[in-house]
């Protein structure tokens, strides 16, 4: 399920320290982690808008996780730069 994926991601970012911040919305969450790993923009859009039109629209969206999951999991997160 989409918010499945969310999950999933969230558990992944954690892990390097960069997972969804307390009070960070599901779509600004979502647009930060398309910041940090540019190459899934368009999968992270495209889960904001599945998520937007299943918590606000009325209607379960037309979403693949599989193909999601696989495409993120092929992008390991980046290390956080350390300062």
């Amino acid at each position: 399920t989409p918010a499945g994926v969310l999950v999933w991601l969230d558990r992944r970012l954690k892990r390097r320290r960069r997972g969804r911040r307390p009070g960070e919305t599901c779509r600004a969450f979502l647009d930060r982690a398309a910041a940090e790993l540019p190459g899934c923009a368009q999968e992270l859009g495209e889960l904001a808008r599945c998520l937007d039109q299943l918590y606000f629209g009325g209607g379960a969206p037309a979403f693949s996780p599989a193909r999601a999951s696989e495409r993120l999991a092929s992008r390991p997160p980046e290390r956080p730069a350390r300062h």
